[in-house]
């Protein structure tokens, strides 16, 4: 529902990683406006969006492949590059496979793709079976929700995790959005 729109053509839709928004890949994707038109849309849940989210609902990330569909039925009925981060990369290849007419071409970075092993580990540990370790959902509902300024937020995050490696203007993006 969202959109950062950048002038250019062909269109180049870019979808972001979970837990991150549009934003975050501004500076990344600046360099490439004079060879296409680009559009980064949150995923609901996430950045600026009004789409509702609710807990376990995204669970497959169908809802996320149909939220696409939908925005490229809009800004790309001849279909569009699709390009992707993480989440962002698995889900432009859950289009691919669901409306090929949308896809002119895939530029995947990090891609989820969870081998069988590992996807009957993760089921298992639904039902308290394997590994006590906490999951990504358990340590992220511990993360600090609220900062007193954006200042703060960047002291936060500039260092810790990803954001060690980021850029600023990376890291200040993502934190505005």
């Amino acid at each position: 529902e969202n959109h950062h729109v950048v002038a250019g053509e062909p269109l180049l839709h870019f979808a972001h990683a979970t837990g991150f928004n549009a934003e975050t890949y501004r500076g990344l994707l600046s360099p490439l406006a004079d060879r296409f038109r680009i559009v980064a849309s949150d995923a609901r849940g996430h950045g600026s969006t009004t789409l509702p989210a609710e807990p376990g609902m995204p669970r497959g990330w169908k809802i996320f492949r149909d939220d696409l569909i939908a925005v490229l039925d809009r800004i790309a009925p001849d279909g569009a590059i699709l390009a992707g981060h993480s989440m962002g990369g698995a889900i432009s290849l859950m289009v691919a496979a669901a409306r090929p007419d949308k896809v002119k071409a895939l530029v995947l970075v990090e891609p989820v793709l969870i081998p069988r092993a590992a996807q009957w580990r993760m089921m298992l540990a639904r039902f308290g079976l394997g590994s006590s370790e906490p999951g990504l959902a358990e340590r992220a509902l511990k993360r600090r929700d609220f900062f007193p300024s954006l200042e703060m937020v960047g002291a936060a995050y500039r260092n810790r995790g990803a954001c060690k490696t980021w850029r600023e203007e990376s890291v200040a993006d993502y934190i505005k959005d």
